[in-house]
């Protein structure tokens, strides 16, 4: 730990996990939500039906799990509207039109992590960020 973790104390905490996971088992989210909760932190624990996936309402292809569920919407919303220090009242709604309002980049992860982790705890070796133009242009 970098910083004292009496500071969780308040703080929202957001885990997710898998009930089908074989690589991050649903009882390893449990220990972590107990570890937060005892230094006071708001955890929300959500475990959703899949395996080592992420679910969500965009993603194309074998790598995610498109069910409608929105899992980074509905993280960023818990953490976002829940801080002590200027929360926000709610975020816009996901945006079905976000392949003309912005631009998603592949990047290598292989710099974040040793090659064995790709290996070992199936992480790809590809990871994802979206820029809307909006952010871009500084027009938000």
């Amino acid at each position: 730990m970098i910083d004292d973790p009496s500071n969780f104390s308040g703080d929202p905490v957001w885990i997710f996990s898998g009930a089908n996971d074989p690589l991050a088992q649903p009882v390893n989210q449990v220990a972590q939500k107990e570890y937060y909760e005892n230094f006071g932190a708001s955890v929300n624990l959500v475990v959703y039906d899949t395996e080592h996936k992420v679910p969500t309402i965009f993603a194309e292809g074998d790598d995610y799990l498109n069910t409608g569920y929105d899992t980074m919407g509905v993280m960023l919303e818990y953490l976002l509207t829940n801080l002590q220090t200027d929360p926000i009242s709610s975020l816009n709604s996901a945006d079905l039109n976000y392949k003309d309002n912005g631009v998603l980049r592949r990047f290598s992860q292989k710099e974040f992590v040793e090659a064995s982790v790709f290996e070992t705890v199936g992480l790809t070796e590809y990871g994802f960020v979206y820029y809307p133009f909006s952010c871009v242009d500084g027009t938000i």
